[in-house]
């Protein structure tokens, strides 16, 4: 039987959260969302996740995201 967490379990932003992240990134560059920056990074994607579910993510907490 193996050990650890199921997949998915622990994580701050649910699967709905995630891909509506994923496609306001996609479909939009951060000053069309009235964000003080240029370009998508991980300080502007981890503000992004702030200002639209109030979930507040470390730099590396939001480049873990991104990766999967």
């Amino acid at each position: 039987m193996p050990g650890g967490r199921k997949v998915g379990q622990g994580r701050a932003l649910d699967l709905t959260q995630e891909l509506l992240v994923r496609q306001m990134i996609a479909d939009r560059a951060p000053v069309q969302l009235k964000m003080p920056y240029a370009r998508w990074t991980l300080a502007a994607v981890g503000h992004l996740i702030e200002q639209c579910f109030g979930i507040r993510l470390s730099v590396r907490g939001v480049g873990v995201y991104l990766a999967r």
